[in-house]
């Protein structure tokens, strides 16, 4: 049967897989055949899989050759940022998110929010026939009728964990997977960092997360001490390096986790504490009590996940708050809430309905993707196509981004079941109207139809 071809690579997929399992179905529902999987694998079957769509997590000029080779191929690429809520700066967002050469290739462009579409159109000004705010479907699962399936993980974790303070980082560029890495180096060598002063706005923030990071080490210790929480439960952000935080908790009683949806245990916290992340933004869109660290309030760092979020700069303060703000039925935070969610309007654009999914393929539609068969045979790849495959991903920059334990940190492999959960939740409440037929590529693909 001849169907539009979708390709939804995940690169994180404790942040992802919700959100693209949604898209996915909604797209199964119109008609699609869907391909979803983890990045790398998914880039490499483009290759013998007949092409299709692509939605893209980013589109920085490292991807430009991949990306001219597939759009030669017959594809269409469409990018959805993961990351286009909270950077410091335009320029710099632009810069290492959206390069001019993968724009060339590029045929659509799909903005979270207003802001963020605001600042591709001022610094890439050829992007502007491309740009369309659709928001992302990752938030779409945080919305009260979608949230269900994280609901029997949250369960489970308050049963194992009682009334936990989770707290969330985000130090990958003080802390990052390989230690000692100079990240500013990498990003200028990778020429993400075109002018003198995007390198030095990078190095500040990096010095910045730094010193924070060793902020927030302090103030967990001295809550940790204070017992006013069961447990307490750091979940690092996946690129950072765990075993540094798994080194330093072994001399507390917080405990290291990071299985799992991050959406999930937010949900089951008594509170979320972050560093300016944008988990912050998350877990007050699940209406959960929300905390920032924030030692330095001038700093040029304080982004979006702060202004929402209530501040503190020490311990003491963060202790003296803590016995009222866990109160996540209580009138000051559905207030807090409520207020967060207006602000957040300007860089989310589906923080309430309708849903993005439904926004983005209203927009893939407006795309001329042909309509194709899949032989079967190209379904399971026999040893001498994935040793192709495999010989054409060898490329330097690849190898170098891919690194194998950084790869299985940030995705960790993915089962039939990791789709078919969630959306027979979905389908058990009208959500999406049939559970699509899911079958296995490879170790770290799916194909649903």
């Amino acid at each position: 049967m001849n169907r539009r071809t979708l390709y939804l690579p995940i690169e994180t997929k404790s942040r992802e897989m919700p959100g693209k399992t949604l898209l996915a179905a909604r797209a199964v529902d119109r008609g699609w055949r869907v391909f979803l999987g983890g990045i790398e694998m998914h880039h490499h079957m483009a290759e013998i899989l007949t092409p299709g769509l692509l939605i893209e997590n980013n589109i920085p000029d490292t991807k430009s050759t991949q990306l001219h080779h597939l759009k030669n191929r017959g594809y269409r690429i469409a990018d959805l940022c993961e990351e286009s809520i909270i950077y410091p700066d335009a320029e710099d967002y632009c810069g290492r998110k959206v390069g001019p050469r993968s724009l060339e290739a590029t045929d659509l462009l799909l903005a979270t929010g207003a802001r963020c579409e605001k600042d591709i159109r001022e610094h890439r000004p050829a992007a502007a026939r491309k740009l369309i705010v659709t928001g992302n479907p990752r938030f779409d699962t945080l919305m009260p009728h979608l949230r269900s399936v994280y609901e029997d993980d949250a369960r489970e974790i308050r049963q194992r964990y009682g009334r936990f303070l989770l707290v969330n980082t985000n130090f990958s560029s003080a802390n990052p997977f390989k230690a000692g890495l100079d990240v500013v180096a990498v990003l200028q060598r990778d020429g993400k960092l075109a002018r003198p002063a995007m390198a030095a706005l990078k190095r500040r923030q990096v010095a910045f997360k730094a010193r924070q990071m060793k902020g927030l080490q302090s103030l967990l210790a001295e809550v940790a001490k204070a017992d006013v929480f069961d447990r307490i439960i750091l979940r690092p952000h996946p690129s950072e390096n765990h075993d540094t935080w798994r080194a330093w908790a072994s001399n507390t009683n917080i405990e290291v986790q990071y299985q799992g949806s991050a959406s999930a245990w937010m949900l089951a916290a008594d509170m979320v504490l972050h560093p300016g992340c944008t988990t912050g933004i998350e877990a007050l869109l699940l209406d959960r009590p929300v905390v920032s660290f924030v030692p330095e309030p001038d700093s040029e760092f304080v982004n979006q996940a702060d202004v929402i979020s209530v501040n503190v700069a020490s311990a003491e303060e963060f202790i003296e708050l803590a016995p009222t703000w866990r109160q996540a039925d209580g009138d000051g935070v559905k207030d807090h809430v409520k207020a967060g969610r207006s602000a957040l309007r300007l860089f989310i654009d589906n923080v309430e309905p309708p849903l993005s999914a439904d926004r983005i393929l209203d927009a893939l539609d407006e795309i001329d993707v042909p309509e194709t068969g899949t032989p079967i045979s190209t379904l399971w790849p026999v040893c001498g196509a994935v040793m192709n495959v495999r010989r054409w991903s060898a490329r330097r920059e690849v190898a170098k981004k891919l690194r194998k334990g950084y790869r299985r940190q940030k995705f960790p492999g993915l089962l039939a079941d990791d789709v078919r959960t969630p959306i027979a939740r979905w389908v058990a409440s009208g959500v999406v109207e049939r559970m699509p037929s899911v079958a296995r590529v490879d170790r770290s693909l799916l194909r649903l139809q």
